[in-house]
């Protein structure tokens, strides 16, 4: 499976000033294209990191997660 987040017509909005630094860093990065493994690689941290950011955004609404099939 393929994790895709999006931010939300709020994230749009949501300063990211109000977010902790490493929640933040996630949030930039954002664009509705990258994956987890994206993530992870261009943040250097583990993949069970970037799942805890990204429900945290989640949590705030900020954001939405799409799980896509895997490509064969």
């Amino acid at each position: 499976k393929t994790a895709i987040a999006s931010l939300t017509s709020y994230g749009r909005v949501f300063p990211p000033a109000n977010l902790p630094r490493y929640d933040r860093t996630i949030f930039l990065l954002i664009n509705g294209r990258r994956t987890i493994a994206d993530f992870s690689q261009l943040t250097k941290r583990s993949t069970e990191e970037i799942y805890a950011s990204l429900h945290r955004l989640q949590n705030l609404q900020i954001i939405t997660i799409e799980t896509l099939p895997a490509q064969p």
